[in-house]
């Protein structure tokens, strides 16, 4: 499993990735599996307190057993980033940072998960010129090191979100493509995998001004929540209010307040009035309305 996150970035439109986190599935074969995967399924909520708490049992409960130090060191560097999440920024960067440092000592696989995670916390702080280089080392590592599809999908999603973010629009959007194509060979990926290269590449189009393109992808994304009824899940707000803002770019300004209201009411109840996505949210409705 892996987990998935929303981050609020760039031109008051927000971004959708997915499952940017985190490890090889062979690692869980203890008795702390339960209490990681309740982590990551907190996290998927927005629920980043909770996330924290079970992590840090996980790991007491393996710094009570015989395993191995490369587990323990990618287990860290998971629970950082729930305090990024948590708006526990400093802490969160400062234990990133360490588990970084520390996995130049270990293998090339377990190195390649702590900078996958390191860069999910800099992602969703919209810092994507110093998570991209974490990412492009990660990349070739996952590539031949037979991590899942799925987590391999997730960090080239990632990057692809980066050059974007960093202005490469051309590296973006053959790094998407390549997503694209793992889409359609494989068909066993969820549907936050699918929908968060879609709205991706949509985003992309937007500042390529290609908003035919961008609304058809946001459509597929949008079709791809209804068909497996996860509209409850966190990222379908992201998706409502980019859909959003395009539709106010294109002057159809019922329907971009109909959708920019939708996701407000949605995350308020998520994350509440006093976070980044609920003011994003606000920054989007100000722009529709200007």
């Amino acid at each position: 499993f892996k987990i998935n996150i929303i981050f609020t970035r760039y031109k008051m439109k927000r971004g959708l990735i997915c499952g940017f986190l985190f490890f090889c599935l062979a690692f869980q074969a203890q008795q702390y599996k339960k209490l990681r995967q309740d982590a990551a399924d907190a996290c998927k909520k927005g629920q980043y307190k909770d996330a924290i708490r079970l992590s840090e049992e996980a790991l007491n409960q393996l710094r009570s057993k015989k395993t191995s130090e490369s587990e323990k060191l990618v287990l860290r560097s998971e629970n950082a980033v729930y305090y990024v999440f948590d708006e526990q920024v400093q802490k969160g960067l400062n234990l990133l940072a360490v588990c970084s440092k520390e996995s130049q000592n270990h293998s090339a696989g377990t190195e390649a998960q702590v900078l996958k995670n390191y860069a999910t916390g800099l992602i969703f702080l919209g810092a994507f010129a110093e998570a991209k280089p974490l990412l492009e080392k990660a990349q070739p590592v996952y590539s031949a090191s037979g991590f899942p599809v799925d987590e391999y999908l997730s960090l080239l999603t990632a990057l692809a979100a980066c050059y974007h973010n960093t202005y490469d629009f051309v590296s973006s959007e053959k790094t998407y493509i390549k997503t694209v194509s793992l889409i359609e060979k494989e068909k066993t990926l969820t549907s936050i995998d699918v929908a968060a290269v879609y709205s991706g590449l949509a985003l992309l189009y937007r500042d390529m001004l290609r908003n035919r393109e961008a609304e058809n992808l946001y459509e597929k994304a949008y079709k791809v929540f209804l068909a497996d009824s996860d509209t409850l899940n966190p990222q379908f707000p992201a998706l409502l209010s980019d859909m959003g803002t395009l539709m106010a770019e294109q002057y159809r300004f019922k329907e971009a307040l109909q959708l920019i209201r939708r996701a407000i009411r949605s995350d308020l109840s998520i994350y509440g009035e006093h976070s980044f996505t609920h003011a994003a949210d606000l920054n989007n409705l100000g722009y529709t309305y200007n």
